[in-house]
């Protein structure tokens, strides 16, 4: 059943890293794709298994996150 679920999810990242390709070039998309991987699974180790962040890791996302919205606002 874990093997089949699996499939399917990575089905979907495949899909939609290759939707984001359509509108961004690559650099972009994987630098957002990161991004976005990280605050995710980041989420996911607090809420799941109660892992603590560290106000070094808060900075680095925060400087992430801020990267992000520098990168769409003022650079396309």
């Amino acid at each position: 059943m874990y093997i089949l679920i699996a499939i399917f999810s990575y089905s979907i990242v495949c899909l939609l890293l290759k939707k984001c390709y359509d509108f961004h070039g690559v650099g972009i998309t994987n630098f957002v794709w990161s991004i976005v991987s990280i605050v995710t699974m980041l989420i996911v180790g607090v809420v799941m298994f109660n892992e603590t962040i560290t106000k070094y890791d808060a900075i680095g996302i925060i400087l992430s996150v801020i990267g992000l919205y520098l990168i769409f606002i003022y650079g396309h």
